[in-house]
């Protein structure tokens, strides 16, 4: 489960985007998620956000982390970001 946060992108200087995954479903053993940021359209978003992807490790007990990403400046009107 991931929470939902929305994050206008700034004019000027990075804003960092921390969202909460949740582990449900048990807390026993290693459990890796892979997640992505993509566009709408499908297109690249590596000039908007970094890091766009990675993976959460859980480990045993452990049933949050926190994925940080930096939205960084941009004055060019697009389509919104999905993580996935």
């Amino acid at each position: 489960m991931l929470s939902e946060l929305e994050v206008p992108e700034p004019e000027s200087s990075p804003v960092l985007a921390l969202f909460a995954v949740q582990r449900v479903g048990g807390a026993v053993g290693v459990v890796e998620v892979s997640w992505n940021v993509s566009r709408e359209d499908g297109g690249s978003v590596s000039e908007d956000l970094v890091p766009s992807s990675g993976t959460l490790q859980f480990v045993s007990n452990n049933r949050q982390q926190i994925i940080r990403i930096s939205v960084l400046p941009d004055s060019v009107p697009e389509r919104d970001e999905v993580m996935n």
